[in-house]
């Protein structure tokens, strides 16, 4: 039988870690998303958990449920420790234990070509981070439609050694300044022919294109478009020319992110008063 709770006794609050990067706009709009839509759930109480600090035993107890840009498997498996309901957001890599939400990274990468056909560009190229579901999936999406338009794409391929530095640096950190990859970069940058339409992964990576720009004397927009994605006012901004940018959508992912834990959460309290 069910427990009844008593007139006038106090419902407990669900306390909801949310473990998301907010130095950057995509972020911030996320938990924003998350704010919004735990307002009209029943007792949630949202608090930030810092993602290093899961190295510490039992950070995550009192708490009844998890919203996280699960960035690497070490991640993972502090968060499958918990035995928490857990949200991903970030869905690098499909983990079975945890629930997920992801934005359409391939309709992301289709508006970008199509942004760029509509200005007559012919000439294209492609700047991410290889092994990055997000990267990957926005480029194999921007190549596809080109592909179909006659029009080849050059594509940026980054050195093993940046990989590693990207994870820590600009996936953890959210850091925009010039990484292990910027040599690479600005030779392959020299080598695309003149208006070219360069659609980066993000703000941060067309941020960095922008600056080898500037340092290699590569004229922009002149020879180079530079298109980027999350729409960050202040990185686009901070830059001149300031960054064409796409939105991504990072409040409609947090709202839905609810949705999807709150399913969790009751079907896990289900299981417990059955």
């Amino acid at each position: 039988m069910k427990n009844k709770r008593r007139i006038g006794e106090r419902r407990r609050e669900s306390r909801i870690a949310v473990i998301v990067e907010r130095d950057r706009a995509y972020g911030r709009e996320l938990c924003c998303g998350i704010a919004d839509a735990a307002l009209r759930e029943d007792g949630w109480a949202l608090e930030f958990v810092d993602a290093d600090s899961l190295k510490r035993p039992k950070v995550l107890r009192g708490f009844d449920g998890v919203i996280a840009r699960v960035v690497d498997d070490a991640m993972a498996q502090r968060l499958a420790a918990s035995g928490l309901p857990v949200v991903d957001v970030f869905c690098n890599k499909r983990y079975p234990l945890f629930g997920s939400v992801d934005g359409d990274q391939a309709a992301i990468g289709r508006k970008a070509a199509e942004h760029f056909l509509a200005r007559r560009f012919t000439s294209f190229a492609y700047c991410g981070y290889e092994g990055y579901n997000y990267s990957d999936e926005r480029r194999d999406a921007f190549v596809a439609l080109l592909k179909g338009h006659y029009h080849p794409c050059s594509v940026f391929r980054t050195p093993r050694r940046a990989l590693a530095e990207y994870d820590a640096s600009v996936t953890r950190r959210e850091d925009v300044t010039l990484g292990a990859d910027a040599h690479s970069l600005a030779q392959w940058l020299r080598e695309l022919p003149p208006r070219t339409a360069v659609f980066c992964c993000h703000d941060t990576r067309a941020y960095q294109v922008l600056c080898i720009c500037r340092n290699e004397n590569i004229a922009v927009p002149d020879n180079l478009a530079v298109l980027g994605v999350d729409n960050d006012p202040l990185v686009c901004s901070f830059v001149t020319p300031s960054i064409s940018s796409i939105d991504n959508s990072g409040h409609r992912v947090g709202t839905a992110a609810v949705a999807v834990l709150s399913r969790m959460m009751r079907s896990k309290a289900a299981r417990k008063n059955p």
